[in-house]
């Protein structure tokens, strides 16, 4: 253990005890008076006159006045004196320093560091006291060791201003003890001396055999008288000018931060047990810096001090203590006049326009917000509904002109229950229905802190108002830990029914669940279903999609706000070649006659785009081809569907095309892949 541990176990011990001191002396008392304050016990007769000298106790009706106005003493003991008056303090203590030298014996001479502080504060509220002060004292280092011999003792004067911080906001005025943290800022001036030359104006040689002698140690001079340090620090360490630093300056700053408890005796009388860490901005204060030489080079880092002390704080404010709030039931109250009073009103702030729910929440008849409710069968029911309103989470919405970047779309997309809405121009991206606000939130959270989609609210799903809501966080976080988070590894995967040039309402699919993404180039994707981790049952989904008439159906996936290529997912040709476009209806000609080819499509448009590499992120032999309404560009041209897979689509990929995909060409008409394949026999 070193010596600044064995210090500062030291310093605990010594503070640990007086607390228990002050508990001792003064604990028992505060709790009589608490209990007399509390009328659960008949307080001792004590009457008290006008200049505050204890006489005898009176007798009869007498008595009777000086018991109450005892009680009343009690209870001022604890009511706060007006804020921004002053309360002096004066105190002592000891100083400890942290630095390049490690004392010799520390604390044997103890002495040496005492320091005493006085101090001017005020209470600027009931937790937080600002405070000017002054600070003189000195403290002593010896060092001793087998390498280097070097000691300093210093004088400090201090001033400074601190805060201090003391709980009063959870802990009530009649508790006598309240701990405190404080921290500030100082300035302070040191003038560091050392103990070089002995009683007769010798100076010190420190020899190898332990002793001090008044001449070097040569080998040649074995009887060199001794003799011993009389502890006079009389030499001026800068004006020495060991290391070459000159008169460096002997004023500094320092941050002191610090801990303690206060034990009020009474309204006006505290005392102070404290310690503070002084974190200066010199490296001077023991003449052993970085920048010197051999046995006096330092460390890096400045130095710094503790001080650890007592302080007697008496408060001379005038005494006109404050009236006690009286404490007002909130559910007596309703803020809003909607008619639900506040500790059950859901939306505190719902207009006088609109009607509400026995939550305060605006609502339109429960039926008809039911029977509006899009995905009603796979996201919420009637009985799953806790109260008269549903709620839900709007992730973002996008007006005219605006479009979601691609990161958002893809965080979206792993989401459980997303679907948009389309509301006078304005695109929603809305996820799930909640039977109340406790779900929603506990939702949102999931959201906020597993992905990257920041900002979404807890809205009234009918009629789609944003509302300040009002929940339990204690149910809340019940939710958080028994409900599956999300996480990076889960793959969702949806299936893509097209993309076209013009927007066509959701209504139109007659599917509950459709997500549109719209995008600046004008072209707008329709995705529908949500399959965690089930390949099969998304395959069978696009299946149906194809039965529903959308034969260019195909399966894309997400993971970890990510879309990801089939392959990577473990989802290879031989299961489904599905991260392609198709397109049916194109009849096989013969064998002799077919020529089969794969290629690798990068990008489609509702405009031809000229074919100059530059256009194509510098990629050459791009190739056009028009269907359905939109102009397509495909790289490369080659028989063998392994190779376009395994190297011309990865290609692509790597050049920034990550939506490239395989299509397959008959005698160069587009065919879907699962043709191409039978054709190839494969």
């Amino acid at each position: 253990m070193t010596w600044r541990s064995k210090h500062i176990k030291r310093l605990l011990g010594i503070s640990t005890l007086v607390l228990f001191a002050l508990l001792y002396l003064f604990g028992s008392e505060a709790l009589a008076q608490d209990s007399l304050g509390q009328d659960s016990v008949t307080p001792p007769i004590l009457f008290i006159s006008n200049d505050t000298t204890p006489t005898d106790a009176p007798t009869g009706a007498a008595a009777g006045v000086a018991a109450a106005g005892a009680n009343d003493t009690i209870e001022d003991d604890y009511k706060p004196l007006p804020y921004f008056k002053p309360i002096f303090g004066l105190g002592g203590g000891f100083l400890t320093y942290f630095g390049d030298l490690t004392p010799f014996q520390a604390g044997s001479r103890i002495t040496d560091n005492l320091a005493f502080d006085f101090s001017i504060s005020t209470r600027t509220n009931r937790y937080l006291t600002m405070e000017l002060y002054f600070l003189k004292g000195r403290f002593t280092v010896d060092e001793q060791s087998d390498t280097r011999n070097l000691n300093f003792q210093t004088s400090v004067e201090i001033g400074g201003l601190s805060f201090s911080h003391n709980f009063g906001n959870f802990i009530p005025e009649r508790i006598p003890i309240h701990p405190y943290i404080s921290f500030g800022v100082e300035g302070f001036n040191f003038n560091s001396k050392g103990d070089t030359l002995d009683a007769n104006g010798n100076p010190y040689y420190y020899w190898k055999d332990g002793t001090i002698r008044t001449e070097e140690e040569l080998g040649t001079n074995p009887n060199a008288p001794k003799t011993s340090r009389d502890f006079l620090y009389e030499s001026d360490l800068r004006e020495a000018n060991l290391d070459g630093l000159k008169r460096y300056s002997q004023f500094s700053f320092a941050i002191p931060v610090g801990i303690g408890v206060q034990y009020r005796f009474n309204r006006r009388l505290a005392v102070d047990l404290g310690t503070e860490m002084h974190f200066t901005f010199t490296d001077n204060l023991d003449n052993v810096s970085a920048k010197g030489n051999g046995i006096r080079e330092g460390g890096e880092p400045p130095e710094k001090f503790l001080y650890t002390s007592i302080t007697l704080r008496y408060n001379i404010g005038k005494d006109d203590p404050e009236q006690p709030e009286e404490e007002i039931d909130t559910c007596l109250i309703d803020d809003d006049n909607d008619g639900v009073n506040n500790c059950i009103d859901q939306c505190p702030d719902t207009p006088d326009s609109l009607s509400v729910d026995s939550v305060g929440c605006p609502v339109m008849d429960t039926v008809a917000i039911v029977d509006t409710l899009p995905l009603k069968d796979t996201l919420v029911s009637v009985e799953s509904i806790e109260s008269d309103s549903v709620w839900t989470l709007l992730l973002r919405q996008f007006g005219p002109g605006e479009y979601p970047d691609p990161d958002f779309i893809n965080e979206v997309l792993r989401l459980p229950g997303v679907w948009t809405e389309e509301k006078d121009g304005t695109t929603y991206f809305i996820q799930e229905l909640y039977g109340n606000p406790d779900k929603a939130e506990a939702a949102r959270r999931n959201i906020e802190n597993n992905t990257g989609i920041e900002g979404a609210k807890i809205i009234l799903w009918e009629p789609m108002l944003d509302y300040k809501v009002s929940y339990d966080s204690v149910e809340v976080n019940k939710l958080m830990s028994t409900s599956q988070q999300l996480n990076n590894t889960d793959v969702f995967f949806r299936v893509q029914l097209g993309a076209f040039s013009t927007k066509i309402s959701t209504d139109v699919f007659n599917i509950d669940d459709v997500v549109m993404i719209p995008s600046k180039d004008q072209l707008f994707k329709y995705l529908t279903g949500e399959f965690k981790n089930d390949f099969e049952s998304a395959d069978k989904h696009r299946e149906a999609m194809k039965k529903k008439g959308f034969e260019d159906a195909f399966i894309v996936a997400y993971r970890g706000g990510e879309r990801v290529p089939l392959e990577e997912v473990g989802i290879g040709v031989g299961e489904d070649q599905v991260d392609v476009d198709t397109a049916g209806g194109v009849e096989v000609t013969p064998p002799e006659e077919q020529v089969l080819t794969f290629k690798i499509q990068i990008y489609a448009s509702k405009d031809p785009i000229y074919l100059a590499p530059a256009n194509f992120k510098g990629v050459e032999n791009i190739e056009e081809y028009e269907e359905g309404g939109l102009f397509k560009y495909t790289f490369g041209s080659v028989g063998d569907f392994g190779y376009a897979r395994d190297v011309l689509l990865n290609q692509m990929r790597r050049t920034g095309y990550k939506d490239a995909f395989v299509v397959a060409f008959l005698n160069n008409q587009r065919i879907t892949i699962e043709k191409a394949l039978k054709i190839k026999g494969e």
